[in-house]
């Protein structure tokens, strides 16, 4: 019997390696889906898989995260129901159990459970996933898999998405702290880039 950290490590290496893209998986509430991208492996705090692009049968785009649990009630069990850092998850991606993953904010994201789906042993699943190598990044070649329309709507509705993120974050923050102070915090943050932003916040919170 496989573990489940080794099963929840494999269904992330699966995922990442791409051989589910071009298979429409169905969610435990109905919805169709097909990943697109996705998404790049995050090492860090937050979901498994960022940016990530799925697409519904319907046609409709999703941009946003995706977190990976060998059970679908891993999601309330770990907390990620109370943590807004999961708010833009789009998908939970599970190797067994039912259950849409509520978000902090209210909303929720639909599950696929991949278990049945993956009906191979283990090996040969580490092996397809190793031979797939990296999957390309998701401009590669999107315009012919979309259509110019599509991507356009997908590049739209993904800056409005980012948008309304960092708003609603930063009214959050207005409604706890002093306005000059969460300017200030942004502002040193963003001083910070992508590799010292925690470092250079945390900073500004210590000398205010």
């Amino acid at each position: 019997m496989v573990a489940e950290g080794s099963k929840e490590h494999l269904i992330a290496r699966v995922w990442q390696s791409g051989i589910l893209s071009r298979e429409w998986l169905t969610a435990d509430c109905g919805e169709v889906v097909q990943a697109v991208y996705p998404g790049w492996r995050n090492t860090g705090d937050g979901p498994d898989f960022r940016g990530a692009i799925i697409m519904t049968a319907g046609g409709r785009l999703l941009s946003g995260d995706v977190e990976i649990h060998f059970r679908a009630g891993d999601w309330r069990s770990h907390g990620h129901h109370r943590n807004p850092a999961y708010n833009n998850v789009v998908l939970q991606v599970a190797w067994d159990g039912t259950g849409l993953a509520l978000l902090q904010n209210s909303k929720v994201a639909p599950t696929v459970r991949l278990g049945p789906l993956l009906r191979r042993s283990v090996a040969e699943l580490q092996r397809r996933a190793d031979s797939a190598g990296a999957p390309s990044e998701p401009c590669h070649h999107v315009a012919d898999r979309l259509g110019g329309d599509r991507l356009g709507r997908l590049l739209d509705d993904a800056g409005e998405q980012r948008f309304r993120l960092r708003a609603d974050g930063l009214q959050a923050r207005l409604s706890r702290e002093p306005a000059e102070e969460v300017i200030y915090q942004g502002m040193m943050r963003a001083l910070g880039y992508s590799r010292n932003s925690d470092a250079m916040e945390d900073l500004a919170i210590r000398l205010p």
